[in-house]
């Protein structure tokens, strides 16, 4: 599994040549196989219709006795997980379809309201620079941002990849359950870990929250197989059980501010609480406003239920996602197993790390949080965190904090590039 990438461009006006090679780089960071390219241009009525797939593959081309051409490029394999887009000849239409947990994503741009064309890419992260080079990205709403420092990733109520869209999985497959834990083995790194970080970023499309994620693809130079926790840790639970009971009493009550935060967490974001990345008072610190996150959809489902299924459709699929691109890196195959309340292996010198200037990972830290382009067009208060790093770098353990920040600064930068 490595990627596909394609453009239906139906304005009559060609494909810029900048576009197949956002496109073409995309595909190469997540395989070191060539990138095939099937490429027509279809005469109609008010102009060609352009069409460009590309897989590490020769794509699928099949041809009717009209001789209407239909091509399929395909991520994985059919007997499995795997993401699909397919261009029918006959019909001038482009389909797509997903199967799987996560580990073959997909992503659309609509190239505006007049059905100008569609691009598709297993990574947002093309998609977005050619959606800024068009000028359709919008401008970053706080809320977005507030939601993936609290939880680590964004669930469709906030799109942080607007106007890029995720295609939906039409058949999910479970993952392998696993009686025991893999045996623990000290894994050493084989390369800078900025560059890690950065081409980690770039292959997954999305900024981090899990330190873990530096460490998988130095894992994977030895290993294929990957735990995963399969549900929330029963901890998580009854905490989010806890809160939905106390919020009535806590909105009304002036108990302490912890107490009133957590009724606020409740009420704006539903289960909020099952991953929670960051107290709400650093968020609105960073974010320079009072955390105002959007309403989940309620439903009639037990608090359980609906924990269990908001970190099975957001954030365990981020997780496999995010893994499954370090493996892509590293050039192994993954084979995911699930076991109860197992969490990611937490990368314990990542702290180290930040704070000294040396490594490759603090340098980069520190050049990113002193630069004065850092979080430009973000909605965070760069002085606010240029002020928790140097206590970072006092002694204080902030590092959960700048990691978060840090990913989301870089991701945010790369998609800025020209």
């Amino acid at each position: 599994m490595s990627g596909i990438a394609g453009i239906v461009r139906r304005d009559g006006r060609a494909i810029p040549q900048k576009w197949l090679s956002i496109l073409e780089k995309s595909l190469a960071i997540r395989s070191h196989k060539p990138v095939h390219t099937y490429q027509e241009s279809i005469k109609c009525e008010h102009g060609d219709v352009q069409v460009v797939l590309m897989q590490h593959a020769d794509p699928e081309v099949t041809r009717n006795e009209f001789g209407a051409t239909s091509v399929r490029v395909i991520d994985g394999s059919i007997d499995d997980a795997f993401a699909c887009a397919s261009w029918d000849g006959e019909r001038l239409e482009l389909s797509y379809c997903r199967k799987g947990n996560g580990s073959c994503p997909l992503y659309t741009l609509d190239l505006g309201k007049q059905n100008d064309g569609t691009l598709f890419a297993s990574s947002p992260m093309p998609l977005l620079q050619i959606a800024r080079h068009m000028k359709l990205t919008p401008e970053m709403a706080t809320s977005t941002i507030q939601q993936f420092l609290l939880q680590g990733c964004v669930s469709n109520h906030a799109n942080l990849i607007a106007p890029v869209q995720e295609v939906k999985c039409e058949e999910r497959i479970g993952l392998v359950g696993a009686d025991a834990l893999p045996p623990s083995e000290e894994v050493f790194p084989t390369a800078k870990v900025s560059e890690d970080l950065c081409n980690l970023i770039e292959c997954f499309g999305q900024p981090l929250s899990h330190s873990a994620m530096l460490a998988k693809i130095w894992q994977y130079a030895n290993l294929n197989v990957d735990v995963l926790p399969t549900a929330p840790t029963q901890a998580q639970v009854r905490k989010s059980l806890r809160y939905e009971r106390l919020h009535s009493l806590m909105a009304q009550l002036p108990i302490k501010r912890r107490g009133i935060e957590i009724a606020k967490l409740w009420n704006t974001a539903f289960v909020s609480s099952l991953s929670d990345c960051m107290r709400v008072s650093d968020i609105e610190l960073f974010t320079c406003s009072t955390l105002t996150l959007p309403t989940f959809e309620r439903t009639h489902e037990s608090i359980k239920e609906q924990c269990v299924s908001f970190f099975r459709d957001v954030v365990q699929d981020k997780l496999i996602e995010c893994c499954h691109c370090a493996g892509l890196l590293s050039g192994k195959s993954i084979e995911f197993r699930v076991h109860d309340g197992t969490e990611l292996q937490k990368l314990s010198t990542c702290r180290s790390w930040l704070a000294n200037p040396e490594s490759s990972l603090g340098s980069l830290a520190g050049d990113f949080f002193t630069s004065q382009e850092a979080f430009s067009g973000l909605p965070i208060d760069a002085k606010a965190v240029s002020e928790i790093y140097d206590n970072h770098l006092k002694g204080e353990d902030y590092a959960k904090q700048l990691f978060c920040l840090l990913t989301l600064g870089l991701w945010h930068r790369q998609i800025r590039q020209p």
